[in-house]
């Protein structure tokens, strides 16, 4: 086993490298401690179009390999998105139970109203009486011109 500059760093998660002439990031690294020392089994996903897209090797048994640098600054910036995307998960679902309880109720007092108060509201006590009304107004006529038209000029 050839050992190149560089070599002898552990993978990270999130860090490129290039192995097989092909550039990745690891995906994730699992360490295995053997009889030889530990061991890194890395899982790579490819940037270039070739397939495959992506591969799992142990890391140090690859003769041509190469650690590039991160692709992100740490893995703590990972694990604070997971955890971020994990409370929205959890937000959603409480609000999806909080909608779903007002709605429950709302159902429930539309269906009081419509049952119970609505007819309730237009019926009659006693019974119905009518009583015949009319109403007549009269104005005296003006003319044209503001005098009223019986008026002598």
């Amino acid at each position: 086993m050839t050992t190149q500059a560089g070599n002898s760093d552990i993978p990270r998660t999130g860090m490129l490298a290039t192995v097989r002439n092909r550039t990745d990031v690891i995906a994730a690294v699992e360490p295995f401690d053997g009889d030889d020392g530990r061991i890194h089994l890395v899982h790579l996903e490819y940037q270039d179009e070739h397939a495959p897209g992506q591969e799992r090797l142990l890391w140090e048994l690859e003769p041509e390999r190469k650690l590039q640098g991160r692709l992100f600054d740490e893995t703590e910036r990972l694990e604070g998105i997971e955890r971020s995307i994990e409370e929205r998960e959890k937000e959603l679902k409480r609000r999806r139970s909080h909608y779903e309880e007002i709605r429950e109720q709302l159902g429930r007092e539309r269906t009081r109203i419509l049952d119970r108060l609505l007819p309730a509201r237009f019926t009659l006590a006693g019974e119905a009486q009518v009583f015949p009304v009319a109403v007549e107004i009269r104005l005296p006529e003006r003319s044209f011109y503001g005098r009223p038209e019986s008026a002598p000029a």
